[in-house]
């Protein structure tokens, strides 16, 4: 099988942006994390900022019921519903749909997060990862990221229901069910090998063989 697209899901702290970063390096292939944001806010024709805010986001139930009022208003008024400033996670979430289905028709790129294991479901020619670690590995990583004095792991337990809750509200799946991955893997070896072993997986003819020592004949 011939891959020609891969799908990063990440633990927070997991190390797993820069591991598909690594990846997309070594094949050559596009990288798209921080560049769906870019790609959405022109398509939305949003600021970068707001694109930003809602990435990954669940909307709450009041944000809800405050859109739909908003919706009947600029009805009401003779606006277009562009005109309104209606853009949310819920249209973020859409737009980033499209993106990544783009992306696929392209092919040669490696997408992180987004629901991009649940929108490339079945497509023959995705590979789909999801890499988790230790709380001790992933709360070293966080610790450059948060204030002094916060709580690493309460941040790490945030984020990662936040990821969780974003895809039971946009795909109805469970974020870490096996059945959406063809490789469900620890980057506490590190974050070469780990991207290494996952080249490997995919049968990349860039990826070296992971350092395991041969068994001894018995």
């Amino acid at each position: 099988m011939k891959y020609r697209i891969l799908t990063v899901s990440r633990e927070y702290g997991s190390g797993g942006a820069q591991i598909a970063q690594r990846i997309a390096g070594q094949l050559g292939w596009t990288l798209l994390d921080s560049r769906i944001l870019t790609e959405v806010a022109r398509s939305a024709q949003v600021d970068i900022r707001t694109a930003g805010e809602n990435d990954e986001r669940v909307d709450s139930w009041f944000h809800w019921l405050n859109k739909n009022a908003m919706r009947a208003a600029a009805v009401s008024a003779g606006l277009k519903l562009e005109d309104a400033e209606l853009f949310d996670a819920e249209t973020m979430a859409a737009f980033t749909r499209e993106a990544i289905e783009q992306a696929y028709t392209k092919g040669d790129c490696v997408i992180v997060g987004r629901g991009s294991q649940c929108i490339l479901a079945g497509r023959t020619e995705a590979f789909h990862v999801f890499i988790y670690g230790s709380p001790e590995n992933r709360r070293r990583r966080v610790a450059s990221r948060i204030k002094e004095g916060e709580d690493g792991e309460a941040y790490m337990r945030s984020m990662d229901e936040q990821r969780e809750q974003y895809i039971a509200r946009f795909y109805e799946k469970y974020w870490r069910e096996p059945h959406l991955y063809n490789l469900m893997i620890s980057s506490d070896p590190g974050e070469d090998y780990t991207a290494s072993t996952i080249l490997y997986a995919m049968g990349a003819s860039v990826a070296a063989t992971p350092a395991v020592a041969p068994l001894k004949a018995r």
